[in-house]
Protein backbone atom coordinates (compact mmCIF):
# COMPACT_ATOMS: atom_id res chain seq x y z
CA UNK A 1 0.00 0.00 0.00
CA UNK A 2 0.88 3.62 -0.63
CA UNK A 3 2.21 6.57 1.83
CA UNK A 4 -1.17 8.36 0.49
CA UNK A 5 -3.57 5.18 0.00
CA UNK A 6 -2.15 4.86 3.41
CA UNK A 7 -3.53 8.21 4.53
CA UNK A 8 -6.53 8.49 2.94
CA UNK A 9 -7.86 4.90 4.12
CA UNK A 10 -6.53 6.08 7.78
CA UNK A 11 -8.79 9.76 6.99
CA UNK A 12 -11.90 7.81 6.13
CA UNK A 13 -11.57 4.71 8.79
CA UNK A 14 -11.26 7.64 11.49
CA UNK A 15 -14.33 9.81 9.76
CA UNK A 16 -16.76 6.78 10.53
CA UNK A 17 -15.92 6.49 14.21
CA UNK A 18 -13.41 4.02 14.30
CA UNK A 19 -9.83 4.53 15.91
CA UNK A 20 -7.62 4.80 13.60
CA UNK A 21 -4.29 8.03 13.94
CA UNK A 22 -2.98 5.78 16.36
CA UNK A 23 0.56 5.70 15.47
CA UNK A 24 3.26 8.42 15.88
CA UNK A 25 4.28 10.71 13.71
CA UNK A 26 7.44 11.70 13.44
CA UNK A 27 8.90 15.05 14.50
CA UNK A 28 9.58 17.82 11.75
CA UNK A 29 12.87 18.87 11.77
CA UNK A 30 16.70 18.30 12.75
CA UNK A 31 17.07 15.34 15.19
CA UNK A 32 19.48 17.48 17.45
CA UNK A 33 17.68 18.65 19.78
CA UNK A 34 18.79 18.76 23.32
CA UNK A 35 15.82 19.35 25.39
CA UNK A 36 12.26 19.20 24.30
CA UNK A 37 8.95 18.14 25.77
CA UNK A 38 5.45 19.64 26.69
CA UNK A 39 4.13 22.53 27.84
CA UNK A 40 1.76 20.94 29.73
CA UNK A 41 4.64 19.81 32.00
CA UNK A 42 6.95 22.55 32.13
CA UNK A 43 5.07 25.90 31.67
CA UNK A 44 6.76 28.50 28.90
CA UNK A 45 7.57 30.76 31.77
CA UNK A 46 9.63 27.89 33.97
CA UNK A 47 10.92 26.97 29.77
CA UNK A 48 12.52 30.03 29.19
CA UNK A 49 13.74 30.86 32.63
CA UNK A 50 15.32 27.01 32.37
CA UNK A 51 17.02 28.29 29.16
CA UNK A 52 18.22 31.40 30.63
CA UNK A 53 19.93 29.85 33.83
CA UNK A 54 21.77 27.10 31.78
CA UNK A 55 23.47 29.89 29.58
CA UNK A 56 21.95 27.63 26.51
CA UNK A 57 22.70 29.00 22.99
CA UNK A 58 21.02 27.96 19.96
CA UNK A 59 17.13 28.36 19.05
CA UNK A 60 14.16 27.32 20.72
CA UNK A 61 10.70 26.39 18.35
CA UNK A 62 7.65 25.88 20.00
CA UNK A 63 4.42 24.57 18.19
CA UNK A 64 0.89 24.98 19.79
CA UNK A 65 -2.39 24.80 18.45
CA UNK A 66 -2.27 28.93 18.36
CA UNK A 67 0.26 29.16 16.18
CA UNK A 68 4.79 28.42 15.56
CA UNK A 69 7.59 30.19 17.12
CA UNK A 70 11.11 30.66 16.94
CA UNK A 71 13.38 31.86 19.71
CA UNK A 72 16.89 32.51 19.23
CA UNK A 73 19.16 32.84 22.69
CA UNK A 74 22.76 33.49 22.80
CA UNK A 75 24.32 32.41 26.40
CA UNK A 76 20.37 32.38 27.87
CA UNK A 77 19.82 35.62 26.61
CA UNK A 78 16.97 35.49 24.15
CA UNK A 79 18.04 37.94 21.01
CA UNK A 80 15.55 37.33 18.46
CA UNK A 81 12.03 35.54 18.50
CA UNK A 82 9.18 35.67 15.81
CA UNK A 83 5.74 34.47 16.88
CA UNK A 84 2.25 34.47 15.12
CA UNK A 85 2.16 37.44 14.06
CA UNK A 86 5.09 39.14 16.55
CA UNK A 87 8.14 40.00 16.67
CA UNK A 88 10.92 40.55 19.38
CA UNK A 89 9.39 41.33 22.79
CA UNK A 90 5.72 41.63 21.75
CA UNK A 91 6.75 37.67 20.34
CA UNK A 92 7.87 36.88 23.54
CA UNK A 93 5.21 37.97 25.31
CA UNK A 94 2.55 36.10 22.68
CA UNK A 95 4.28 32.84 23.85
CA UNK A 96 4.07 33.72 27.24
CA UNK A 97 0.19 33.63 26.92
CA UNK A 98 0.93 29.72 25.48
CA UNK A 99 -0.44 27.35 27.61
CA UNK A 100 0.28 24.13 25.36
CA UNK A 101 2.11 22.57 22.43
CA UNK A 102 5.40 21.08 21.84
CA UNK A 103 8.87 22.76 22.42
CA UNK A 104 12.55 21.26 21.04
CA UNK A 105 15.89 23.21 21.43
CA UNK A 106 18.43 23.06 18.56
CA UNK A 107 21.85 24.50 20.32
CA UNK A 108 24.48 26.37 18.46
CA UNK A 109 21.70 27.81 15.58
CA UNK A 110 22.15 31.34 15.80
CA UNK A 111 20.87 34.07 13.92
CA UNK A 112 21.53 38.16 12.88
CA UNK A 113 18.70 39.92 13.83
CA UNK A 114 18.65 41.27 17.33
CA UNK A 115 14.45 42.08 17.99
CA UNK A 116 14.64 41.46 21.96
CA UNK A 117 15.32 44.28 23.72
CA UNK A 118 14.03 43.73 26.89
CA UNK A 119 15.62 41.65 30.13
CA UNK A 120 13.64 38.52 30.45
CA UNK A 121 12.53 38.99 33.73
CA UNK A 122 11.14 41.78 32.73
CA UNK A 123 9.11 39.71 30.16
CA UNK A 124 7.88 37.20 32.44
CA UNK A 125 6.48 39.86 34.93
CA UNK A 126 4.75 41.83 31.19
CA UNK A 127 3.78 37.90 30.21
CA UNK A 128 1.97 37.69 33.74
CA UNK A 129 -0.56 40.42 32.79
CA UNK A 130 -0.76 39.59 29.23
CA UNK A 131 -2.22 36.03 30.38
CA UNK A 132 -4.28 37.43 33.18
CA UNK A 133 -5.73 39.63 30.55
CA UNK A 134 -6.31 36.97 28.18
CA UNK A 135 -8.26 34.71 31.08
CA UNK A 136 -10.57 37.82 31.51
CA UNK A 137 -11.60 38.19 27.97
CA UNK A 138 -12.14 34.36 27.90
CA UNK A 139 -14.20 34.21 31.10
CA UNK A 140 -16.46 37.13 29.35
CA UNK A 141 -16.41 34.82 26.20
CA UNK A 142 -14.63 37.35 23.80
CA UNK A 143 -13.36 35.54 20.92
CA UNK A 144 -12.45 36.84 17.20
CA UNK A 145 -15.87 36.43 16.17
CA UNK A 146 -17.34 38.29 19.14
CA UNK A 147 -18.65 41.95 17.78
CA UNK A 148 -17.94 45.35 19.43
CA UNK A 149 -20.58 48.09 19.97
CA UNK A 150 -19.51 51.12 21.52
CA UNK A 151 -21.65 52.30 24.42
CA UNK A 152 -21.38 55.89 24.48
CA UNK A 153 -21.64 57.89 21.19
CA UNK A 154 -21.45 61.45 22.97
CA UNK A 155 -18.61 60.56 24.95
CA UNK A 156 -15.73 63.22 24.53
CA UNK A 157 -12.11 62.80 24.33
CA UNK A 158 -11.36 64.20 27.86
CA UNK A 159 -13.57 61.90 28.95
CA UNK A 160 -12.24 58.39 27.15
CA UNK A 161 -8.82 59.50 28.47
CA UNK A 162 -10.16 59.64 31.89
CA UNK A 163 -12.04 56.37 31.74
CA UNK A 164 -9.11 53.83 30.17
CA UNK A 165 -6.27 55.50 32.05
CA UNK A 166 -7.40 53.90 35.43
CA UNK A 167 -6.21 51.10 33.91
CA UNK A 168 -3.33 48.63 32.34
CA UNK A 169 -1.16 52.09 31.19
CA UNK A 170 -0.96 51.93 27.69
CA UNK A 171 -0.07 54.56 24.44
CA UNK A 172 -3.17 56.89 24.35
CA UNK A 173 -3.48 57.47 20.77
CA UNK A 174 -3.13 53.73 19.71
CA UNK A 175 -6.23 52.85 22.26
CA UNK A 176 -7.98 55.78 20.56
CA UNK A 177 -7.43 54.37 17.31
CA UNK A 178 -8.62 50.84 18.22
CA UNK A 179 -11.70 52.41 19.66
CA UNK A 180 -12.38 54.65 16.46
CA UNK A 181 -12.00 51.31 14.72
CA UNK A 182 -15.36 49.91 16.52
CA UNK A 183 -18.16 50.67 13.66
CA UNK A 184 -20.73 48.83 15.63
CA UNK A 185 -21.27 45.87 12.53
CA UNK A 186 -17.62 44.34 12.58
CA UNK A 187 -16.06 41.66 15.04
CA UNK A 188 -12.81 41.36 16.43
CA UNK A 189 -11.29 39.58 13.17
CA UNK A 190 -12.64 41.88 10.93
CA UNK A 191 -11.55 44.96 12.87
CA UNK A 192 -8.00 43.35 12.98
CA UNK A 193 -7.90 42.75 9.21
CA UNK A 194 -8.36 46.14 8.39
CA UNK A 195 -6.18 47.32 11.11
CA UNK A 196 -3.77 44.43 11.73
CA UNK A 197 -2.74 44.05 15.27
CA UNK A 198 -0.79 41.42 17.28
CA UNK A 199 -2.56 40.18 19.97
CA UNK A 200 -0.14 41.76 22.53
CA UNK A 201 -1.34 45.25 21.49
CA UNK A 202 -4.93 44.38 20.90
CA UNK A 203 -5.69 42.20 24.13
CA UNK A 204 -4.67 44.76 26.85
CA UNK A 205 -6.57 47.69 24.68
CA UNK A 206 -9.81 45.88 24.76
CA UNK A 207 -9.88 44.57 28.50
CA UNK A 208 -9.16 48.18 29.09
CA UNK A 209 -12.45 49.39 27.19
CA UNK A 210 -14.30 46.64 28.45
CA UNK A 211 -13.41 48.02 32.57
CA UNK A 212 -14.00 51.39 31.62
CA UNK A 213 -17.86 50.11 30.26
CA UNK A 214 -16.69 51.87 27.08
CA UNK A 215 -18.03 48.89 24.97
CA UNK A 216 -20.25 46.22 25.11
CA UNK A 217 -19.94 42.84 23.07
CA UNK A 218 -22.55 40.24 21.53
CA UNK A 219 -21.97 36.71 19.18
CA UNK A 220 -24.35 37.99 17.26
CA UNK A 221 -24.10 40.33 14.16
CA UNK A 222 -25.85 43.69 14.15
CA UNK A 223 -28.95 43.73 12.13
CA UNK A 224 -27.87 45.80 9.93
CA UNK A 225 -25.21 43.34 8.70
CA UNK A 226 -27.28 40.46 8.26
CA UNK A 227 -29.28 42.49 5.86
CA UNK A 228 -25.57 42.46 4.21
CA UNK A 229 -25.37 38.65 3.97
CA UNK A 230 -28.67 38.27 1.99
CA UNK A 231 -28.13 37.17 -1.39
CA UNK A 232 -28.61 40.20 -4.12
CA UNK A 233 -32.12 39.84 -5.10
CA UNK A 234 -32.17 41.62 -8.86
CA UNK A 235 -29.13 39.57 -10.01
CA UNK A 236 -30.09 35.75 -11.60
CA UNK A 237 -28.05 33.59 -8.60
CA UNK A 238 -28.47 30.77 -10.66
CA UNK A 239 -26.79 31.75 -14.05
CA UNK A 240 -23.91 33.03 -11.96
CA UNK A 241 -23.31 29.86 -10.21
CA UNK A 242 -23.59 27.78 -13.27
CA UNK A 243 -20.82 30.23 -14.94
CA UNK A 244 -18.42 29.74 -11.61
CA UNK A 245 -18.83 26.14 -11.67
CA UNK A 246 -17.23 25.90 -14.96
CA UNK A 247 -14.25 27.31 -13.48
CA UNK A 248 -13.96 25.57 -10.26
CA UNK A 249 -13.06 22.23 -9.35
CA UNK A 250 -16.08 20.12 -8.28
CA UNK A 251 -14.60 18.35 -5.21
CA UNK A 252 -13.68 21.41 -3.90
CA UNK A 253 -15.82 24.52 -5.05
CA UNK A 254 -12.46 26.19 -5.36
CA UNK A 255 -10.97 28.33 -8.34
CA UNK A 256 -8.64 26.30 -11.00
CA UNK A 257 -5.02 27.33 -10.86
CA UNK A 258 -5.22 28.77 -14.40
CA UNK A 259 -8.71 31.07 -12.70
CA UNK A 260 -6.04 32.02 -10.14
CA UNK A 261 -3.40 33.07 -12.95
CA UNK A 262 -6.34 34.81 -14.30
CA UNK A 263 -7.55 36.95 -11.22
CA UNK A 264 -3.46 37.50 -9.98
CA UNK A 265 -2.94 39.51 -13.61
CA UNK A 266 -6.60 41.40 -13.39
CA UNK A 267 -5.75 42.25 -9.80
CA UNK A 268 -2.43 43.75 -10.91
CA UNK A 269 -3.79 45.60 -13.68
CA UNK A 270 -5.70 46.94 -10.89
CA UNK A 271 -2.82 47.78 -8.80
CA UNK A 272 -1.37 49.91 -11.91
CA UNK A 273 -3.82 51.96 -12.52
CA UNK A 274 -4.94 52.37 -9.03
CA UNK A 275 -1.69 51.81 -6.69
CA UNK A 276 -4.23 49.68 -4.63
CA UNK A 277 -2.14 47.03 -2.96
CA UNK A 278 -3.13 43.61 -2.77
CA UNK A 279 -1.49 40.14 -1.68
CA UNK A 280 -1.00 36.61 -2.15
CA UNK A 281 -0.91 34.06 0.19
CA UNK A 282 0.43 30.15 -0.82
CA UNK A 283 -0.33 27.69 1.53
CA UNK A 284 0.04 23.28 1.41
CA UNK A 285 -2.36 21.56 3.91
CA UNK A 286 -1.49 18.06 3.83
CA UNK A 287 -2.19 14.84 6.08
CA UNK A 288 1.38 13.07 7.26
CA UNK A 289 1.75 9.47 6.58
CA UNK A 290 3.24 7.24 9.19
CA UNK A 291 7.29 7.87 8.16
CA UNK A 292 6.05 11.48 8.47
CA UNK A 293 5.78 12.69 5.39
CA UNK A 294 3.00 15.24 3.94
CA UNK A 295 0.50 13.38 1.37
CA UNK A 296 -2.34 15.25 -0.06
CA UNK A 297 -5.04 15.62 1.97
CA UNK A 298 -8.37 13.27 1.87
CA UNK A 299 -10.75 14.98 0.50
CA UNK A 300 -13.33 14.79 3.41
CA UNK A 301 -10.87 16.55 5.28
CA UNK A 302 -10.13 18.94 2.71
CA UNK A 303 -13.27 19.75 2.74
CA UNK A 304 -13.89 20.51 6.08
CA UNK A 305 -10.40 22.29 6.45
CA UNK A 306 -12.13 24.62 3.33
CA UNK A 307 -15.44 24.87 4.81
CA UNK A 308 -13.72 26.34 7.77
CA UNK A 309 -11.87 28.18 5.99
CA UNK A 310 -14.49 30.11 4.23
CA UNK A 311 -15.76 30.96 7.59
CA UNK A 312 -13.66 34.44 7.61
CA UNK A 313 -13.13 35.10 3.91
CA UNK A 314 -14.36 38.14 2.23
CA UNK A 315 -16.20 38.37 -0.64
CA UNK A 316 -13.19 40.14 -2.51
CA UNK A 317 -11.21 37.10 -1.37
CA UNK A 318 -10.14 34.81 -4.41
CA UNK A 319 -9.62 31.08 -2.90
CA UNK A 320 -7.75 28.94 -5.39
CA UNK A 321 -6.03 25.96 -6.44
CA UNK A 322 -2.27 26.44 -7.00
CA UNK A 323 -1.04 24.05 -9.16
CA UNK A 324 -1.61 20.33 -7.94
CA UNK A 325 -2.30 19.44 -4.17
CA UNK A 326 -1.52 23.16 -2.65
CA UNK A 327 -3.86 26.25 -2.28
CA UNK A 328 -3.95 30.08 -3.08
CA UNK A 329 -5.44 33.21 -1.15
CA UNK A 330 -5.87 36.13 -3.54
CA UNK A 331 -6.25 39.11 -1.40
CA UNK A 332 -7.61 42.53 -3.01
CA UNK A 333 -7.04 46.00 -1.20
CA UNK A 334 -4.78 44.03 1.73
CA UNK A 335 -1.56 44.76 3.11
CA UNK A 336 1.21 41.88 3.96
CA UNK A 337 0.99 42.25 7.62
CA UNK A 338 -3.39 41.98 7.11
CA UNK A 339 -2.64 39.07 5.00
CA UNK A 340 -0.11 37.26 7.67
CA UNK A 341 -3.15 38.26 10.68
CA UNK A 342 -5.28 35.89 7.80
CA UNK A 343 -3.41 33.52 7.45
CA UNK A 344 -2.66 32.73 11.35
CA UNK A 345 -6.59 32.72 11.75
CA UNK A 346 -6.89 30.35 9.05
CA UNK A 347 -4.02 28.17 11.01
CA UNK A 348 -6.15 28.51 14.03
CA UNK A 349 -9.56 27.02 12.74
CA UNK A 350 -7.91 24.24 11.22
CA UNK A 351 -6.11 22.99 14.30
CA UNK A 352 -8.16 24.83 16.85
CA UNK A 353 -10.21 21.39 16.82
CA UNK A 354 -9.89 18.05 14.87
CA UNK A 355 -10.58 17.84 11.52
CA UNK A 356 -11.95 14.39 12.45
CA UNK A 357 -11.93 12.12 15.32
CA UNK A 358 -8.32 11.29 15.59
CA UNK A 359 -6.56 13.75 13.57
CA UNK A 360 -4.25 15.86 16.23
CA UNK A 361 -1.61 18.94 15.12
CA UNK A 362 0.78 16.35 14.99
CA UNK A 363 -0.66 14.51 12.06
CA UNK A 364 -0.83 17.60 9.67
CA UNK A 365 1.39 19.78 7.82
CA UNK A 366 -0.08 23.10 7.31
CA UNK A 367 2.61 26.20 6.23
CA UNK A 368 1.70 29.92 4.54
CA UNK A 369 4.08 32.24 2.56
CA UNK A 370 2.99 35.36 2.27
CA UNK A 371 3.97 38.39 -0.43
CA UNK A 372 2.42 41.14 -1.60
CA UNK A 373 2.78 44.10 -4.20
CA UNK A 374 4.16 46.74 -4.07
CA UNK A 375 5.94 45.44 -0.93
CA UNK A 376 7.73 42.30 -2.06
CA UNK A 377 7.52 41.83 -6.31
CA UNK A 378 6.58 44.44 -8.61
CA UNK A 379 5.10 42.08 -11.08
CA UNK A 380 3.02 38.85 -10.73
CA UNK A 381 5.47 36.07 -11.54
CA UNK A 382 7.98 37.29 -9.13
CA UNK A 383 5.03 37.77 -6.57
CA UNK A 384 4.17 34.12 -7.04
CA UNK A 385 8.07 33.18 -6.71
CA UNK A 386 8.29 35.10 -3.57
CA UNK A 387 5.34 33.31 -1.99
CA UNK A 388 6.37 30.03 -2.36
CA UNK A 389 9.70 30.86 -1.13
CA UNK A 390 7.95 31.98 1.82
CA UNK A 391 5.85 29.09 1.74
CA UNK A 392 8.85 26.76 1.92
CA UNK A 393 10.74 28.52 4.31
CA UNK A 394 7.74 27.92 6.74
CA UNK A 395 7.85 24.57 6.24
CA UNK A 396 10.96 23.59 6.59
CA UNK A 397 11.10 25.42 9.99
CA UNK A 398 9.31 26.16 12.88
CA UNK A 399 6.56 28.83 11.65
CA UNK A 400 3.64 28.03 10.57
CA UNK A 401 3.16 31.18 8.68
CA UNK A 402 6.10 33.34 6.98
CA UNK A 403 6.79 36.74 5.69
CA UNK A 404 8.78 36.70 2.39
CA UNK A 405 10.32 40.07 3.57
CA UNK A 406 11.21 38.31 6.62
CA UNK A 407 13.61 35.83 4.73
CA UNK A 408 15.59 38.32 3.24
CA UNK A 409 16.00 40.31 6.33
CA UNK A 410 17.22 37.18 8.16
CA UNK A 411 19.95 36.54 4.98
CA UNK A 412 21.82 40.01 6.14
CA UNK A 413 24.76 38.85 7.83
CA UNK A 414 26.71 35.82 8.90
CA UNK A 415 25.57 33.44 10.68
Amino acid sequence: RTAGAFAYTTAMTTLSGMPAMDYQVPQKGPDNATLEGDLVNMPVPNLLQSVSMSKMTGKLVINSSKAGSELFFEEGTPVHAVAAEAQGDLACLEVLTWEEGKFRFYPNERCPEKTVKKRLDSLLMEGIGLLDQTKYLTSRNVGLETYLFRKHPNLSEAEFEERVSKFVPLDMTVQKQFYQAIDNMSNIFELLRRRPMVKTEWVPILFNLLHADLVTTSDKPPSAVRMEQRPIQSLDRAMIDGQIAKLTRPETGLFTYPMLLFFLEQEFHRYQRLSVPFSLILFEMRLRDQTGIPQPMPMPLLQEALRRLGTVRRNLDIIAHFETFDFAALLPHTSTDSAVYFAHRIHELIVSTPLAPGVTLAHLSLSFGVAGIPEDAEDPGFLLAAAREAQQKASQGGLSVCLFRNINMAQIGPF
